[in-house]
């Protein structure tokens, strides 16, 4: 038997200009990237919030991977792919054509990439069957394809807020249909289309050296990064869970057979705190829980629970209802459990197991993560990681724009206005902190001796969001 781990990441707003967070080139940020995906000793990782912008650091990031792995350039050195996440607008189907896609403002302008380390001894990559993403594969093949196609949705039903749909039975000819997704803020409930909204995607792998059918082999992970507003949120994460790939693949290594499959991961950020019952979050979720006949997915465990202890909260924040926070507790600064991981194991192929302790679960805990002793901080090649970020301030700091130094916390800023005979501060070289100088030793030293520093350092220079990760035990690999 042998473990495969699977990382899901929103790394915000990845390729926008950040320069004195994220480094004007965005070395810092991709070399800590890599630094989180090797400490999980990830085989998989999925990227969220690509913007086209950070296509170009892509290649980063498969660089610093294969550097802390050891590995040359080539086959046996990390891969990746990418794809726009939207259709653009008033495309026909079908859609079969990397140029019909984009980085939507309706979609948020952003797209996906899957990284992934070859493994002859647990998985293959498979191509996808279309050419839709950018072919960044080995030898220019397709590895990651959007969602176009699923459980055909019956016609919204606003008296119950949600859609219903075939009831799926893996035995019987099924028909797949087109599957649309809402756009942030629909003009009514429950409209989705074609175009501009933001899609799921798709990636497939095949195990080797297992025992059982063609069935049992095929492993497809999807990956949706839900809208952000109350109505499409839900409808986008419910449709979601219809997508053909979590029931039906075709299997590229076997002439595009289409193949029933007993094993998938759904994972990505759902927008849904699964902390809160009271936002309907059971219901949008449940589609992936409830069987088959039900007009759900048949999965069997939500890895990110409603009432999850703090650690296993997937979003940073540096403020609470009570204003700032500054404990030095590292799961003060977590808050709502909106990036989860979903999975099934029919025929018992793939079983969970735990990660190491210092997840915390399924969340890699990157704030305590990047304190004094922390994983991510704990000698001296991890601590240079951090110091990258100290050499990108002081040199955007050095651009002459930051002429004035907020008194309250000493960080410079751009301007200063006199409003009712006091001064007030804007245009933070780094913005949210409470002491600068504090800040800038932390990261002259390569490590944070407080959390709220810590927390400072991954909602600006990194993320608000923290990865999820999904590891499994293979049986009879």
């Amino acid at each position: 038997m042998a473990n495969l781990t699977v990382m899901y990441w929103n790394v915000e707003v990845f390729g926008d200009t950040r320069n004195a967070a994220r480094g004007p080139y965005y070395v810092p940020v991709c070399n800590f990237v890599a630094n989180v995906i090797h400490e999980a000793d990830a085989d998989i990782f999925f990227l969220m919030e690509l913007r086209s912008g950070g296509v170009a650091y892509l290649d980063y990031i498969r660089k610093a991977l294969n550097s802390l792995d050891g590995l040359a350039k080539g086959v046996n050195g990390w891969q990746y792919d990418y794809i726009p996440g939207a259709v653009i607008a008033n495309q026909a189907r079908p859609i079969n054509n990397f140029n019909q896609l984009g980085y939507t403002q309706q979609g948020h302008s952003e797209g996906y990439a899957v990284f992934w380390r070859p493994n002859a001894n647990k998985f293959t990559m498979l191509i996808t069957p279309d050419n839709l993403s950018a072919g960044k594969g080995p030898g220019g093949t397709h590895n990651i394809s959007l969602v176009l196609n699923g459980r055909p949705p019956n016609p919204f039903n606003g008296n119950y807020g949600w859609y219903t749909s075939p009831v799926f039975n893996p035995a019987n000819a099924y028909a797949f249909g087109n599957l649309d997704f809402p756009v942030p803020k629909p003009i009514h409930g429950g409209d989705y289309r074609l175009d501009l909204c933001r899609r799921p995607a798709y990636a497939v792998v095949r195990l080797v050296n297992t025992q059982g059918t063609n069935v049992d082999k095929l492993l497809p992970m999807i990956v949706f990064h839900a809208p952000n507003s109350p109505a499409s949120t839900r409808y986008g994460v419910q449709l979601c869970g219809y997508t053909r790939e979590l029931y039906r693949v075709l299997d590229t290594t076997n002439v595009n057979t289409p193949t029933n499959i007993n094993q998938a991961i759904v994972g990505g950020d759902f927008n849904i705190n699964s902390n809160d019952q009271q936002n309907l979050a059971f219901d949008a979720y449940t589609v992936f829980t409830v069987n088959f006949a039900g007009s759900g997915a048949n999965c069997n465990n939500i890895w990110v629970p409603y009432n999850a202890p703090p650690g296993n909260r997937t979003a940073v924040r540096l403020e609470d209802r009570n204003g700032v926070i500054n404990t030095n507790t590292p799961t003060d600064y977590y808050w709502l459990g909106i990036d989860n991981l979903f999975y099934r194991n029919a025929n018992g192929n793939i079983n969970p197991v735990n990660p190491p302790a210092n997840y915390n679960g399924p969340v890699f805990n990157l704030v305590a993560a990047v304190m004094q002793n922390g994983v991510l901080a704990d000698n001296a090649r991890k601590q240079t990681t951090l110091r990258l970020f100290k050499n990108s301030i002081n040199y955007e700091k050095q651009s002459g724009n930051y002429q004035y130094t907020n008194p309250a916390n000493g960080t410079p800023c751009t301007t200063r206005n006199l409003v009712n005979g006091n001064y007030v501060y804007s245009g933070a070289l780094i913005p949210y902190l409470l002491n600068y100088g504090n800040f800038m030793t932390d990261l002259t030293n390569g490590y944070f001796t407080h959390a709220r520093r810590a927390a400072e350092f991954i909602v600006n220079c990194i993320s608000d969001h923290l990865p999820v990760v999904t590891r499994f035990q293979i049986n009879n690999l």
